[in-house]
């Protein structure tokens, strides 16, 4: 007897509406500890009463979704170059991981005691690896011989094997699609990451690479990462509400022409920290050859603190563009900023611009920035104590990074311009009253940041707002040795009816014909039959 049921599936380009297929053996009602060994196909939720453990690379395939309730939390098994934890989102997969203010999602090591805040320290990092969204956006240049000679170009992640998993290059990113969508990501804090998984090469907190401008990226804490706290390998996301707390090497790393619109940054090092706030390129060090599309991205609203005893602020590197408004730098005794060629000539040709900073206790910076950036006075690039409330890197309450009623920063004359970015006319990334970073993160959890401020009302950010179709009316008809399915359509969406054998995890759906516009009318797709389940779902995109 054959056994057919349908399944109807609505995808929106931002959002989802689906049917969530969980892991086998969880609940709803009762916590489990659910490993996580293979990749994710098909819909798949993780559920707030569960906790996920990473056993190794798990990957995100391509047209799959990973939904995570807020609440939920993620821990990754340690491990080492052979075999280590993370969370890889492939091309044209999609993670959906929103929490909410109380209720962030926590992705951090196997062995966080979290109801402990003093079990691991801030220089407890490499525990395991970390979180990589690899997107279709365009790349300028590629380190990978064969990805960089293809078009559209595409690499491989740190230079990670080219692997094939469910046929698909599971490592690789890159595109043509700029305004390509890996879903959403709200209120998450990663923490403790950075395995090594080659040498010199270790997993950033969050790596961004050519993640396109239709995905969401707000309210992101990365805290004691072994590596950077967040890359970017080349796309056009645009990030708010970033947190780059006590990781090992650069607060915020840029690479491969990133574009992206950003806004609100807050940076803090640890003692003895020698790395820099930002190490920003535009192509990858020793392939620069100033290729297309140039890495013009804009910044406003950042903090940054380096180690207080030691710290570089800023380093400008091969062809990158910043445009930096409303920025401060503080406590890198070390060295200010370093500018690198070929990329001083966006200096002399006003490509590269910093507008109404502010620097304090920071070492010397190279003569082409000194010259381009505080010598520019109608730029308002000062050296001025920002008069923060609060610098701590223990739990005792005494960070907060917000400027006391006396600081300069309070004012400035440049104004965030409306669309991507929220028009403010202040500097650095807090103003005088709300800690944005206080009530979801670690910094807030474990003491380390002062819980005043913390209570005002933010408002919830919202994607882009997209109308999703409606469920499509299903019908199937089985002929004998076809099966008829036919379901409703709608001008303006395209459809694609999927087959799967089983519902076992990770659930594979096969693509029957090719996706078709929808007309207003029905729409019909004959299969041939099976002796076994069939199961049917349409996709509406």
């Amino acid at each position: 007897m054959i056994k057919l049921k349908s399944i109807p599936k609505i995808r929106k380009a931002i959002g989802l509406l689906t049917l969530a297929v969980g892991l086998a053996g969880t609940s709803l009602t009762q916590a489990a500890t659910v490993q996580v060994t293979s990749s994710i196909g098909g819909t798949m939720t993780w559920y707030a009463t569960n906790e996920y453990v990473l056993n190794g690379q798990i990957y995100v395939l391509s047209n799959a979704v990973l939904i995570i309730q807020p609440g939920t939390v993620v821990r990754g098994k340690p491990g080492d170059t052979n075999n280590y934890a993370a969370l890889f989102v492939t091309r044209d997969g999609k993670l959906f991981a929103e929490g909410e203010r109380t209720k962030p999602i926590i992705f951090t090591a196997e062995a966080d005691d979290l109801n402990d805040p003093e079990d691991l320290l801030t220089t407890d990092a490499g525990l395991w690896g970390g979180i990589v969204l690899l997107g279709n956006s365009v790349l300028n240049t590629a380190t990978d011989l064969a990805g960089n000679g293809a078009s559209p170009k595409y690499d491989l992640y740190e230079g990670l094997s080219d692997i094939v998993v469910s046929n698909q290059n599971v490592n690789r990113y890159g595109g043509n699609n700029d305004g390509d969508s890996s879903g959403v990501l709200r209120y998450v804090s990663i923490r403790h990451g950075g395995t090594l998984i080659k040498q010199d090469k270790e997993i950033n907190g969050l790596s961004l690479c050519a993640v396109g401008s239709n995905t969401v990226v707000e309210y992101i804490e990365v805290i004691a990462n072994a590596d950077d706290g967040f890359e970017w390998f080349g796309g056009t996301v645009n990030t708010k509400y970033l947190v780059s707390a006590f990781n090992q090497d650069e607060q915020f790393d840029i690479d491969q022409g990133f574009r992206g619109h950003n806004q609100f940054w807050f940076g803090i090092h640890n003692p003895g920290i020698t790395e820099f706030g930002g190490e920003w390129n535009g192509e990858p060090n020793t392939f620069a050859v100033s290729n297309t599309p140039l890495a013009k991205f804009e910044i406003y609203n950042m903090t940054l603190i380096g180690g207080g005893n030691a710290g570089r602020a800023l380093r400008v590197r091969d062809y990158a563009a910043p445009q930096v408004y409303n920025a401060i730098w503080t406590e890198f005794p070390t060295q200010g900023a370093r500018v690198d060629n070929p990329g001083a000539v966006f200096f002399t040709n006003g490509t590269i611009r910093f507008q109404e900073t502010l620097w304090h206790n920071i070492g010397a910076s190279s003569a082409t920035f000194s010259n381009y950036v505080f010598d520019a006075l109608a730029l308002s690039n000062v050296f001025a104590n920002p008069l923060l409330t609060g610098i701590s890197r223990s739990n005792n309450f005494g960070l907060d990074p917000r400027p006391t009623p006396a600081s300069p920063a309070l004012v400035s004359s440049v104004t965030a311009p409306a669309g991507a970015f929220t028009p403010v006319a202040y500097t650095g990334a807090f103003d005088g009253s709300v800690d944005w970073a206080v009530q979801w993160t670690a910094l807030g959890e474990f003491g380390i940041m002062s819980p005043k401020g913390g209570t005002q009302v933010v408002p919830q950010p919202t994607a882009p707002a997209v109308v999703p179709p409606a469920p499509p009316t299903m019908t199937i008809v089985n002929a004998g040795g076809t099966v008829d399915v036919i379901w409703t359509t709608q001008s303006g969406y395209s459809y694609q009816l999927q087959l799967a054998t089983n519902l076992s995890v990770p659930i594979f759906w096969a693509d029957q014909g090719s996706a078709q516009p929808g007309t207003g009318g029905s729409m019909t797709n004959t299969v041939p039959s099976s002796a076994t389940e069939q199961y049917f779902q349409v996709k509406a995109f």
